[in-house]
């Protein structure tokens, strides 16, 4: 079975389980925490995804850090994934379960692509404006892309709005080689 489906089902259960016990935006946040953690700490990456640590060892470490941080139902729904040895799909699964949330309650989530970090300021100023053309709400990511040299690419679902130096510069080399 695919990753990808695998994980969109195991969203879906904890989607249905945190809606059925009333703290799905609690357990959102757990889960947000989750991909930052993933995302600032690759050796915690490394150590779930590491198949020579052994499974009780990780289920007493993320008991014992964890814990103290996350939700009973984001904690049983971890434990479970150690039991069915499915932790190597946990990054996956976060982000499949904040992207159902997010679809539920029509927020659609946008990456933009630019060459340096944005600050929150710029980032609210593009979702403002985007939340303003569209009639949607907009959460946004930032990524960075060396290869951008200035401006911005931003991809909403499948469609990319490219406003980068590097397009722009494209753009004029093939009209002036036509």
């Amino acid at each position: 079975m695919k990753q990808s489906s695998i994980a969109e089902r195991y969203a879906k259960t904890l989607y249905l389980a945190a809606k059925k016990v009333g703290n799905l935006d609690s357990v959102l946040q757990d889960y947000h925490t989750l991909v930052d953690l993933f995302d600032k700490h690759e050796d915690f990456q490394h150590f779930l995804v590491n198949p020579t640590v052994k499974l009780k060892r990780k289920q007493e470490f993320l008991t014992n850090v964890l814990s103290k941080h996350l939700q009973e139902l984001s904690l049983n729904f971890i434990s479970l994934l150690v039991r069915k040895n499915r932790l190597h799909y946990l990054m996956h699964i976060a982000k499949s379960f904040i992207e159902l949330v997010q679809k539920q309650r029509g927020v659609k989530l946008a990456t933009v692509f630019s060459s340096i970090a944005l600050n929150e300021s710029q980032i609210n100023k593009l979702k403002e404006h985007f939340e303003k053309v569209s009639d949607s709400s907009f959460e946004l990511e930032n990524q960075i892309d060396s290869t951008l040299l200035g401006g911005f690419k931003i991809q909403i679902d499948d469609n990319v709005i490219d406003w980068s130096i590097k397009n722009k510069l494209q753009s004029l080399k093939k009209e002036l080689l036509a």
